[in-house]
């Protein structure tokens, strides 16, 4: 046999195999078999944890759709970041944010209140000091409401901007967790790298982070990094 033709022997067999099965599952009734979503309770169920624990179903859809972040305030509340417009990043508004609670105890939600819906590409939050604390790439928000009746005060206020969106839709700057020191940590993916500082900051003043964790003082309102060398963490604990 030839050299040319034992080269060719791999490529050609591989695309006999695509033929066969193209064929195969083109015939009617003989399309692959896909498991339907199960619903929210029997998913739940299905969970195994160790012993002395158990799962239960606090909310699910249509409840809430395309969770992307939560947390859980003072009040034991949960907070549910829904990223609609996830995975094409664009200008209009669709995100939002809505807190569920358990008023009386039975370990489901019954009170929904929607926070705010005019969010665009949401991709973390954190709940604290007066207000929510929103990733949303470019943008690092915070939205005030300060008298704690689950309406913002007022617009949110841009604490830094610069976050990558330029490379794909999800290496980006992503997640929230208050750490023990009391700084808002949040993780940020690699390839989407940022050039980071408050609006208005010129190039050449601002820095750019990727891959990593950075975080955040909600009082000073001081940016800093934490730690590099990672590729697509998301979310942190």
């Amino acid at each position: 046999m030839s050299a040319f033709a034992s080269s060719h022997r791999a490529p050609a067999l591989a695309l006999l195999c695509c033929a066969l099965t193209a064929a195969i599952f083109g015939q009617a009734g003989l399309q692959p078999e896909i498991a339907a979503p199960l619903p929210p309770a029997e998913a739940a169920a299905t969970m195994v944890v160790p012993p002395g624990f158990k799962v239960t179903l606090f909310a699910g859809e249509p409840d809430v759709l395309q969770p992307i972040s939560f947390c859980i305030d003072d009040r034991g509340r949960l907070w549910v970041a829904e990223a609609f417009n996830y995975p094409r990043h664009g200008l209009a508004p669709g995100d939002r944010i809505v807190i569920f609670e358990d008023t009386d105890g039975d370990g489901r939600f019954d009170r929904r209140t929607v926070f705010c819906e005019f969010l665009n590409y949401i991709s973390g939050i954190e709940v604290g000091f007066g207000g929510v604390w929103v990733m949303s790439p470019p943008y690092f928000y915070f939205i005030p409401d300060r008298n704690g009746d689950d309406r913002p005060d007022g617009e949110p206020e841009v604490l830094l901007d610069g976050f990558g969106t330029h490379a794909n839709s999800h290496n980006i700057a992503n997640g929230f967790s208050w750490g023990p020191d009391g700084w808002l940590y949040n993780t940020h993916g690699r390839t989407n790298w940022s050039l980071i500082g408050r609006p208005g900051t010129p190039k050449e003043q601002r820095t750019r982070f990727d891959g990593g964790v950075w975080r955040y003082h909600p009082v000073r309102r001081v940016w800093e990094p934490f730690t590099d060398g990672t590729t697509n963490p998301w979310a942190i604990d």
